[in-house]
Formats: C-alpha cells, structure tokens, sequence
C-alpha cells in the first residue's frame, strides 16, 4: 500500500473497496479493488482468481497491473492495481445505451470481441 497514494474512493460494497489511486513510482492512476477476506481459504481464492485475471491479455480487458496482499483491522486483504478506465466500464456503458435507448454499434462489439 506504500507504493500508492490514495485520490478518492469510487465505491464500497459487498466485494470490498475500490478507489483511485496514484503509483508513487510514475505518477500512473489506477483503481484499487480491496478485498477483506474472512478466513486463509477466502484469502486464497481470492488471491488465485486475481493472479489469473492479471494474467489475461486482451485490449478489451481491463489491464492488472500489480495483485498483492494487506492486513487491515484483523482481515486479510487481497488487493489488485489495475487500469483506470476513464470513460466507465461495460456495465455502465450499457446502462446509458438502455436510457438513451440507443442500439449498439455492431463494429464496436466486434472490436470487443477481437
């Protein structure tokens, strides 16, 4: 958690924290995702399926760039730096397209696809 100075929390919820976050090393922001886990075996699950989704690779998933483990008030914390998507994630982008009742683009699924 040194290598990071926090900007602001962007949500809290049953999954855990994230926030954004500065790399002291370049100055990089990113989100934060923290994870309290409850007990060593939720700690590593939690810990295998990070290792595994930063170890994917593809323009359309979000880039971890560092997964690394914290103790905060008793708990175990599985924490991932990743890259901060600018314009939101795929969730919300959906959700306005509903709103605005606006069709998808077909090339630009493609390009999810890729």
């Amino acid at each position: 958690m040194d290598d990071y100075e926090m900007i602001k929390q962007l949500a809290k919820g049953g999954q855990g924290t994230t926030s954004c976050v500065r790399r002291k090393s370049d100055n990089l922001k990113m989100v934060l995702k923290e994870t309290e886990c409850d007990s060593v075996r939720a700690g590593n699950d939690a810990l295998k399926e990070a290792k595994t989704l930063q170890g994917l690779k593809h323009h359309s998933v979000v880039k971890y760039n560092d997964v690394f483990l914290n103790s905060a008030n008793g708990y175990l914390v599985v924490c991932c730096a990743m890259e901060l998507c600018n314009r939101g994630d795929l969730a919300n982008y959906l959700f306005d397209k509903r709103k605005r009742q606006s069709p998808l683009n077909e090339q630009v699924v493609r390009s999810w696809l890729g």
